[in-house]
């Protein structure tokens, strides 16, 4: 059936208000909205440190970046075995590291 053949349709219009109904007006909060850019857009505004000598080590730490702390933990872990630490600490430190990866691969998978 065609469109032409249909008959046009009675009472308002398609997104028109609806006869005997009230029109609502939205009203719209004056701060940030959840969800919304604006919101998202504030997130260093509301960021919260620390008061002590903490706080400015936090601050510190966020500007470093995360090449820098890789490198930081991978020359920690190859001086870790020139402190003198015998082979039953070595193999425990060894064995955590295995079983963290593993909890966090479950993690992910699961």
């Amino acid at each position: 059936m065609s469109d032409e053949a249909l008959p046009p349709a009675a009472g308002p219009e398609i997104g028109g208000p609806a006869p005997g109904v009230p029109a609502v007006e939205v009203v719209h909060a004056a701060g940030p909205q959840v969800g919304a850019d604006e919101w998202v857009a504030r997130h260093l505004q509301r960021r919260e440190y620390l008061p002590s000598w903490l706080g400015v080590a936090e601050r510190a730490a966020e500007r470093v970046g995360w090449w820098p702390r890789l490198a930081l933990v991978a020359l920690a872990g190859a001086l870790l075995p020139s402190l003198g630490l015998g082979g039953f600490q070595l193999q425990v430190g060894i064995d955590s590291l295995v079983i963290a990866l593993l909890a966090v691969g479950l993690n992910i998978v699961v």
